[in-house]
């Protein structure tokens, strides 16, 4: 992916995957890529609600950057909240869309540990800052990491299994149509093979999800270091990312002075 044309400098392998991506998801309903988009950017903003309690409890209070009114407490409310939201919302768009979200959230993992193989990730611009475990070519604690993903989604299908045959009616006279499942793609369809392709689907990924979790959280054991050399690591990173940013943050503020100042020397 980031692979550059040696004349130009473009990156060709990037432009030409969103290219290929893109003439692929034209020729489905818009209302399907929308909703397909947005189930993927509520784990987004899940990791993102989740990462800020974690780094909240494991960042010393002499050390924050910044302050919210209301303490830890007002801090996990305005996490949790959103959460609990965005948890709903993949149940209730249907059995269709949790399952194409839930197959897009695995698809994370699996195309982090190619492209980790493949290209390093930040261990190879910084490996003192980002530790890499020489065990597994990943950073430090991300098996463990990876397990407690396909736990979450494990318990989030078992929960679907028996809420989207109740929010949906299977097998009643209130059951959702054809037309209703996937924006209307399927339309012609019968809708007891659809309903039995996402049953298949949703049955087939909590198995291999529980199967998954169990196997790499017990190769974790082995290849992990301790909980405190994982934590260690982890606190290293982010404040090399924090560094990094701080830093970022300090350039913009000084280049805005600078043109601030020299539009005031113009006025004059």
């Amino acid at each position: 992916m980031v692979k550059v044309d040696g004349k130009f400098g473009v990156p060709y392998v990037a432009v030409l995957s969103v290219g290929i991506f893109n003439l692929i998801f034209c020729m489905f309903p818009f209302g399907f890529i929308i909703v397909l988009d947005v189930a993927l950017l509520l784990a987004s903003y899940v990791m993102v609600y989740l990462s800020a309690m974690i780094l909240r409890h494991r960042i010393p209070e002499e050390e924050y950057i910044f302050r919210i009114p209301g303490g830890n407490g007002f801090l996990k409310v305005i996490c949790i909240v959103p959460i609990c939201v965005a948890i709903f919302a993949f149940f209730v768009n249907g059995s269709d869309y949790y399952a194409g979200g839930m197959i897009g959230i695995l698809s994370g993992p699996v195309l982090y540990l190619i492209w980790r193989r493949m290209y390093g990730g930040l261990s190879r611009k910084d490996p003192e800052a980002f530790v890499k475990n020489p065990r597994t070519g990943l950073a430090v604690g991300d098996t463990r990491r990876i397990s407690f993903l396909l736990l979450i989604v494990t318990i989030m299908n078992i929960a679907a299994l028996f809420f989207e045959p109740w929010y949906e009616g299977w097998g009643t006279e209130d059951a959702w149509e054809s037309g209703e499942y996937f924006d209307g793609i399927l339309e012609a369809v019968s809708v007891d093979v659809i309903v039995g392709v996402i049953t298949i689907v949703l049955w087939v990924m909590t198995i291999v999800c529980a199967i998954a979790c169990i196997v790499v959280y017990l190769l974790s054991r082995k290849v992990e270091p301790s909980t405190e050399a994982c934590r260690a690591a982890f606190r290293k990173s982010c404040e090399a990312i924090s560094a990094r940013h701080n830093k970022e943050l300090e350039e913009m503020i000084v280049d805005e002075g600078i043109e601030t100042a020299g539009a005031k020397a113009t006025d004059k």
